[in-house]
């Protein structure tokens, strides 16, 4: 199999995908992008279908395919392993369902494939935010806002003082990187001051 490095952090082979499963979720937000992973036996008849409803619209870019390089390779019952990645082509927000499905029915409403994500997109599709659970973008206390007080709290704990912990570190994660640091602490403060 050969490395194609699609769009340099996209997973291309059967451990990169699982590593990044792992590391990210089924869904996940990466830069303008939103991904979403999923394994389909289609021998069986499997599909993957994405609904999506609101005022922004996404849009199906690209996929990599994580398996055997052509479909007609893979032996009956053989799992194809696939990413979707998305980017908005407006701004809104947007309900979103992906699901396996068996022809035009629902296979199995229980499938840890079908994920339900809530987005709000903004700036022309170049900021994305996974509103699913209500999560308010920088509200590291969850305290139910975003404030100066969350953005001390984020440089207190990258200065590691004691006795700091974050309740949501997730959102501070303006860089959607998968990790924290000074560049997602200029984006919070930028954020901020965007609010005010």
């Amino acid at each position: 199999m050969t490395e194609t490095d699609i769009l340099g952090w996209l997973p291309d082979c059967i451990t990169e995908y699982n590593d990044f499963l792992e590391k990210n979720g089924a869904a996940s937000i990466h830069g303008n992008n939103i991904v979403y992973c999923a394994d389909v036996n289609y021998s069986t008849g499997s599909n993957l279908a994405m609904d999506q409803d609101g005022t922004a619209v996404l849009e199906k870019v690209t996929t990599s395919q994580c398996s055997k390089l052509y479909a007609h390779d893979l032996f009956a019952g053989e799992t194809s392993y696939f990413i979707d990645v998305y980017q908005p082509v407006s701004d809104g927000t947007v309900d979103v369902t992906w699901r396996v499905k068996l022809l035009d029915f629902e296979w199995n409403p229980d499938n840890p494939n079908t994920v339900r994500k809530k987005y709000e997109v903004s700036e022309n599709g170049s900021v994305i935010t996974d509103v699913t659970n209500g999560r308010v973008m920088g509200d590291v206390n969850i305290d139910g806002e975003f404030s100066i007080a969350d953005v001390l709290l984020l440089q207190k704990w990258l200065l590691a003082a004691p006795d700091t912990s974050l309740s949501d570190w997730k959102a501070a994660d303006f860089c959607q990187d998968g990790r924290l640091d000074v560049f997602d602490l200029s984006m919070m403060k930028k954020a901020l001051l965007d609010v005010e």
